[in-house]
């Protein structure tokens, strides 16, 4: 995979993790020194056995959505393999801006000892990030977020039946998402553009 010439990336190109809002809210005001065009989004749910993702061509267009599943077998193949198919939606797409969801303790406590615990769930996570970064792509930021801070430690099922109403074609594919990791997808995906309407609409009443 071609990586992207450093020479040509944004000065402020870089990965950053999200564990408060100032640090989104700071990631948006950065953009808009740019443009005043939200960014295209392509958001990541990963795991070490399903990562949900669903790119957004902007806030109002509905979002395209997949399923990674890797290959069996050790992890160093996994690895291989979620990289490989991260790295092909992200040249599919070319966002603007690539969020990565940040597993919590919460992850270990939900398995109760079975799956594929906290640290494959990290390091599914950083697979996903690794290939963002290294997108050929040098207008695509990567923001990871925390997973509470985008949930509000909502359950799944209550966040899927959030995303059924806001993109009701997910219904389409909702046999397929067994696992709610395209639904997280889209949800995260939909939770960045509201911080984004309301950062805009902050800067507008501080003018």
């Amino acid at each position: 995979m071609m990586l992207a010439d450093p020479a040509k990336k944004r000065p402020w190109r870089q990965l950053r993790q999200a564990a408060t809002l100032e640090h989104v809210r700071r990631t948006i005001r950065r953009w808009r020194e740019h443009t005043t065009t939200p960014p295209s989004v392509l958001a990541f749910d990963p795991s070490s056995t399903r990562t949900g993702y669903a790119y957004f061509d902007g806030p109002d267009v509905r979002p395209e959505c997949g399923l990674i599943r890797p290959v069996e077998g050790g992890i160093g193949a996994r690895a291989r393999s979620i990289y490989d198919d991260a790295a092909a939606a992200i040249a599919e797409h070319s966002p603007e801006l690539v969020l990565v969801e940040a597993p919590s303790g919460k992850v270990a406590r939900r398995l109760a000892g079975h799956g594929a615990g906290l640290s494959l769930y990290g390091f599914a996570v950083g697979v996903v990030a690794g290939a963002a970064m290294s997108s050929a792509n040098p207008d695509c930021d990567v923001l990871l977020i925390d997973e509470p801070l985008w949930t509000r430690n909502q359950r799944k099922t209550t966040r899927r039946a959030s995303v059924e109403l806001s993109v009701p074609t997910y219904c389409e594919i909702r046999d397929q998402d067994s696992g709610m990791d395209i639904a997280d997808a889209i949800g995260l995906g939909l939770w960045f553009y509201g911080e984004y309407a309301r950062a805009t609409r902050m800067e507008r009443t501080t003018e």
